[in-house]
Parts: structure tokens; C-alpha cells; sequence
């Protein structure tokens, strides 16, 4: 029987500490443009500063998942008893005051530099890091660089919890792209100084955006640059899966077609057992016959499924 009462319990559990971590670690959210704004859709950033809303346990789930994500690179760099310091923060200069990072890691390694590692908790680990990524790291190399920190290179390390997987990309200081960081950060901050909505950018987290019914950019024939990603891999692996399941059935064939001639019903090999039985046919109803003859019967019997959802990529 499922308990509600349990369900409801946890829910509002995690609620209240989702929200205590986020105020412990990361202030008041709305004072400031962080490093992981710049990386996410504008119009989102504004609304969630601007008119916060409390976020639906999947969200906070997903918050709490890259938290255990964090622990396990935490776990690496202590069992290496390397020196390390968790949610640096650190501010822009000058005209950029308003910008503020929460570094997941840096390490010392020397006085002549440290190294920043940004942690990511992802379902499938992309080939490449994400521009959203790469401009968020960017910003944290760069703002340390500001604050005369001997910053050169920063690590992104990517983990697939439910896998295992971990993947680690490295990148190398670019003042170029810092200054793009930057500019986004800016506009960002003109647009809730002036109370002005921003464009939408369309991205992998839409389906969790608490605004996106108002979207102008829901409808469209673009996907996000992650999920692309997402589909040609999908894409990928449906080959795959035909080609594995032709090879399949012409052995399941050949297995069944020997068995059925020579009368064999189980048979061993190695650890296995193998069976082969016959079974009855399922008992099936001619629907358009029925219609035809009884229609009042087949009106009064129809019953509709459930919807279902249908993704194809060919």
C-alpha cells in the first residue's frame, strides 16, 4: 500500500534542506549574477531572481544529485591528501562587483598555481564540455586571475552517479571567452537592474524551467546543443540495437528450428539451460468484424488506452 502520508514526509524534508544548503552555501541568490547564471537561459536567470519559486522535488533531487557528485570528487582529492578548499568564493572587480562565484574546488597545487575543478553530474557524459560549461569555468579562471590568483588551467570532472562513469576535461585560461562571460554577466544584471525580460535560450533543463509556460521560445524546430547531443547518441545506439536484435533472432531461430525437429525440450550448456516449449496462441477479436455485425456492443465494450509518447529519430 503506498504511504502518502511517508511520501509527503520526505518531500518537504528535502525541501527545507535543499533550501538550507542553497542559503548556507550560496547567499541570497538574487543580489548577485553567479558563474552558473551566465550558462543558462537568460529569461530563466530573471524570473528565478526576480520572482522566486519554490522548486518541485525532481529539482531539488537533481540539486542533492550533484551534491553526491561533489562528495565523490571531494572523496578523491582526500584519499590523495591533496590541499584543496570547497565553494571559494570570490567577486568580480570594479564595474563587475555584481558577479560572484562559488568555485566547487580549488586545489593548491604550489604557489605558482592552483587549479579549479568544476563538478557536473550528468545522465550521459557528452564527448566534449558544453559551451555552458566552458564559459562558467572560464568565469571562475578568470575572476580568480582579477584577484591575483596563479590560475593557468581549470578541470571540469563530469559524473554519471547511476554508472559509475566519470570523465575529467581540461581547459586552458582564455581571456577571450572570459570577456564573453563577462558580457553575458553584464547583460544579465542590465536586464534585472531595468526590470527588462531577456530572450529565452533554449537548453537541457527546459522541462524543469518554472516558467517556460509563458515561453516564446517553446515552440520550435531546434534542439539545445545538449540535447543534439543526446540525439544523435540515441540515434547511435537504435542501430546498434537492430543490428544486435537481427543477429538475435536468426540465432534465436536456428536454436529453435534444431530443437523442434529433434524433439529436444531442455538441454545444458555450460551454466545455462536452455528450454523450448510451444505455447497457445493469444485469443484474438476481430474488432472491425464486430463493428460491422454487433455495433452496439462494440460501442458499449470500446474502451481507449492510454496515451503514450512516440520519439523518432531516423
Amino acid at each position: 500500500m503506498r504511504n502518502e502520508k511517508f511520501i509527503s514526509f520526505l518531500e518537504k524534508g528535502i525541501q527545507n534542506f535543499s533550501q538550507e544548503e542553497t542559503k548556507k552555501h550560496l547567499g541570497d541568490r538574487t543580489t548577485y549574477i553567479g558563474s552558473s547564471d551566465i550558462g543558462q537561459c537568460p529569461r530563466k536567470v530573471f524570473f528565478s531572481k526576480n520572482m522566486p519559486q519554490e522548486h518541485s522535488l525532481q529539482q531539488n533531487m537533481i540539486f542533492l544529485r550533484g551534491h553526491l557528485a561533489e562528495n565523490i570528487i571531494k572523496a578523491g582529492f582526500s584519499g590523495n591528501k591533496i590541499q584543496f578548499e570547497e565553494q571559494f568564493e570570490v567577486e568580480g572587480k570594479d564595474q563587475y562587483r555584481f558577479v560572484r562565484t562559488h568555485i566547487d574546488f580549488l586545489i593548491h597545487l604550489n604557489e605558482e598555481e592552483k587549479i579549479i575543478v568544476e563538478c557536473k553530474s550528468v545522465n550521459t557524459i557528452p564527448k566534449t564540455p558544453y559551451e555552458s560549461w566552458v564559459l562558467q569555468t572560464q568565469l571562475q579562471m578568470g575572476l580568480l586571475k582579477e584577484n591575483n590568483f596563479p590560475i593557468k588551467r581549470g578541470i571540469i570532472a563530469v559524473i554519471n552517479v547511476n554508472t559509475g562513469e566519470l570523465e575529467a576535461f581540461e581547459l586552458q585560461f582564455s581571456q577571450e571567452l572570459f570577456n564573453v562571460a563577462l558580457k553575458r554577466a553584464e547583460m544579465l544584471w542590465e536586464a534585472l537592474k531595468n526590470n527588462r525580460e531577456p530572450f529565452p535560450e533554449k537548453g537541457n533543463l527546459c522541462s524543469y524551467c518554472q516558467v517556460k509556460a509563458s515561453c516564446p521560445a517553446l515552440k520550435g524546430e531546434n534542439l539545445p546543443e545538449e540535447l543534439e547531443v543526446l540525439a544523435v547518441t540515441y540515434n547511435e545506439l537504435q542501430k546498434q540495437q537492430k543490428s544486435t536484435s537481427n543477429e538475435v533472432d536468426a540465432i534465436k531461430k536456428q536454436i529453435i528450428d534444431f530443437m523442434s525437429a529433434t524433439g529436444i525440450h531442455k538441454a545444458k550448456v555450460n551454466n545455462l539451460m536452455v528450454s523450448y516449449s510451444v505455447q497457445k496462441g493469444k485469443v484474438l477479436i476481430d474488432q472491425k468484424a464486430l463493428k460491422e455485425k454487433f455495433p452496439e456492443i462494440y460501442e458499449s465494450l470500446k474502451t481507449y488506452g492510454k496515451d503514450y509518447e512516440i520519439l523518432k529519430i531516423s
